[in-house]
């Protein structure tokens, strides 16, 4: 039987070879600026995965915010003053646009 054009004895071999030069898994760093409160509960379970999967994060919030805490076995927390809203730093234009 032919699947992809490869005889099915062929096909185990196929794979493994071409699991030999797929490039391996890549980890990234991410930078997260999420708005406080319920919209946080489930950003941060989103952060624990992509922690749990390698990845380097970095959260940026306001020096204000009630639910976001540093966690630095999670993630590298930086907090600004200012953006005391409901939207938090997203709410101050001048710092938005030096980022």
């Amino acid at each position: 039987m032919l699947a992809f054009g490869i005889p099915g004895r062929l096909l185990p071999v196929a794979l493994l070879a071409l699991l030999a030069v797929a490039p391996g898994t890549r980890t990234s760093e991410i930078l997260v600026v999420p708005v406080d409160g319920s919209h946080w509960v489930n950003m941060k379970v989103l952060l624990e995965e992509l922690a749990r999967r390698g990845h380097s994060l970095t959260v940026l919030h306001s020096s204000s915010a009630r639910h976001i805490r540093p966690q630095p076995d999670l993630y590298r927390s930086l907090a600004v003053a200012g953006g005391s809203g409901p939207l938090g730093i997203l709410e101050d234009r001048e710092m938005m646009s030096n980022l």
